[in-house]
């Protein structure tokens, strides 16, 4: 796969359509095989080196119940039994479309099936079928009832909902009309309280074509909506695979993952759109936590659809994600614009290719506040230690942060950039807060120091701003005299800004200031002790 072959040259129309790990250790996929002057699933087990150790087509199967084509967006599961669910999106002898289950046992032999029609052929049809296995061991179809309408109007979709034994009889159907999908039910899967998938919802006009939006669903058990949440803000322009979010799975820590792929916003303008692999994360109530993007393989924009589809997804051993999709193959699109490869594309749990790298770049400001900027990459949010005994947990879509320090410098900071399984990275450096980011801004510009606060209290700290010193003149100091002229204090400075301690055991009343440099005065100022 590290070159991107095709599955034994197979012409493999709609990419991987799932990965399964079934209980011999083997990878299982299915995808859409048209070597012949028709199109069926093949099904493939291969060991963990790579080696084939099944390889089949269901054409008989399809023969048998008349059916001309089997198309793409299907499902395949492993059960808890160790068989198989397997559903078929099919063209029968009419135009309209029908869906086949079929139960599969562990050596891939027909055990079972149900062949699911339309009462009216004519105005309907059904196709697109997901499969999930609850908590008892029935299995849920979710199909698209498909409203064949005039090429000027959108298609409505409707939900079906199949109940199914262990013993493949149907429990229970329901037809769901109050929830009016414009898009395929995909990546179905069973949780805890429930059901989620995804589908395309509200659309709008937008010229002469519709944009459409993607959501998660979460059903209960009586398939009743919970909640739904948008997968992407943007709409997108059609309805198609490119961009489909296809399927869901329950991540380790018992939140939704959904895999897909989205139109790269770029590429709108242009006729040859481009997709990249899309993986998000949602919370058990619904709430976005994060979205990544990844393109794997080089592109060229000149080709048609340069895209890459992400088709299934399953969870790794290091709690990670393991994606299988299709990808154009740009090298003969030319020839043949359909040509697909599969691909598949390992990503840690975060979603990222890559281990967390700590980057960041700081601003001084006034009143001891400096500005934070993460610049870190592939991480899952920075912790900062201010270095004044203070800590702040800043989640990965807040890059800029401000912390006020007590007083003048320098602080260690240290950013610790979040990976996978504490795999952090970290960073440490200095800062130096001022109470003015320049302190010529706090003479105006005029003389060469100030005083503050004024009046001010024995004992206590003042701050002094210096401006237009040049240190090469020598050393710089204060000295303070009483109103009589004696020299009460001096107070030798070693930065154009700093806090400074006034003798605790001088008396109230207002005493000069005198700025020097290399034994020669520079200006002097007047200073009240209350």
């Amino acid at each position: 796969l590290s070159n991107h072959e095709p599955f034994n040259d197979q012409r493999v129309f709609g990419g991987i359509q799932d990965l399964i790990l079934n209980d011999r250790n083997n990878f299982v996929y299915f995808y859409l095989n048209c070597d012949t002057n028709r199109c069926a699933q093949r099904i493939k087990e291969i060991t963990p080196q790579g080696t084939i150790v099944t390889d089949i087509r269901l054409d008989s199967l399809l023969s048998e119940y008349g059916i001309v084509n089997s198309f793409d967006y299907n499902d395949m599961i492993f059960l808890e039994d160790s068989t198989y669910g397997l559903s078929l999106n099919c063209q029968g002898g009419a135009s309209y479309g029908s869906n086949l289950f079929v139960r599969l046992s562990s050596n891939f032999n027909v055990i079972d099936t149900i062949y699911f029609e339309p009462l009216d052929t004519i105005n309907w049809s059904i196709s697109f079928a997901n499969i999930a296995e609850d908590v008892n061991g029935d299995i849920i179809l979710a199909m698209n009832h498909y409203k064949i309408a005039p090429p000027s109007f959108i298609p409505t979709r409707h939900l079906i909902l199949v109940r199914i034994s262990g013993n493949n009889e149907i429990i229970d159907q329901k037809n769901v009309f109050d929830i009016p999908f414009l898009g395929s039910v995909l990546g179905l899967q069973a949780t805890n309280q429930g059901f989620i998938f995804t589908a395309l919802s509200d659309s709008y006009q937008n010229g002469n074509s519709f944009m459409y939006s993607y959501y998660l669903y979460h059903l209960d058990k009586n398939f009743n909506v919970l909640w739904k949440s948008k997968i992407r803000k943007e709409r997108v322009p059609d309805i198609g695979p490119y961009w489909a979010q296809q399927e869901t799975v329950i991540a380790p820590d018992g939140n939704y993952i959904v895999a897909g792929a989205f139109l790269h916003p770029d590429t709108l303008a242009f006729p040859n759109w481009l997709s990249f692999a899309q993986l998000t994360k949602f919370s058990k109530e619904g709430e976005l936590l994060w979205q990544r993007f990844n393109h794997p393989l080089p592109y060229d924009s000149i080709y048609l659809n340069p895209g890459v589809e992400i088709q299934d997804v399953i969870n790794t051993a290091d709690s990670g994600f393991c994606m299988v999709g299709q990808y154009s193959d740009i090298s003969q699109v030319s020839q043949d614009p359909n040509k697909f490869k599969g691909y598949v594309l390992k990503v840690n749990c975060l979603g990222f290719l890559g281990e967390a790298l700590a980057g960041s770049n700081h601003t001084v400001l006034d009143g001891f506040d400096i500005q934070f900027v993460s610049t870190s990459t592939q991480d899952g949010g920075v912790t900062w230690h201010f270095g004044d005994g203070e800590s702040f947990f800043a989640d990965e879509y807040t890059d800029t942060i401000t912390h006020s320090y007590p007083t003048f410098g320098p602080y260690e900071v240290t950013m610790i950039a979040h990976g996978c399984h504490d795999e952090n990275d970290t960073l440490t450096f200095l800062v130096s807060p001022k109470l003015h980011a320049d302190p010529a801004l706090v003479t105006n510009g005029n003389g060469y120091f100030s005083i503050f606060p004024n009046p001010s209290q024995a004992g206590e700290q003042v701050s002094v701003y210096l401006n237009a010193l040049n240190s090469m003149d020598g050393n710089v100091q204060l000295d303070l005299f009483s109103i009589s002229g004696q020299l009460v204090q001096s107070i030798p400075l070693t930065a154009m800004e700093g806090t400074y301690p006034i003798n605790a055991a001088l008396s109230t009343g207002i005493y000069l200031v005198v700025l020097s440099q290399g034994g020669n005065m520079i200006e002097q100022q007047k200073i009240a002790f209350e």
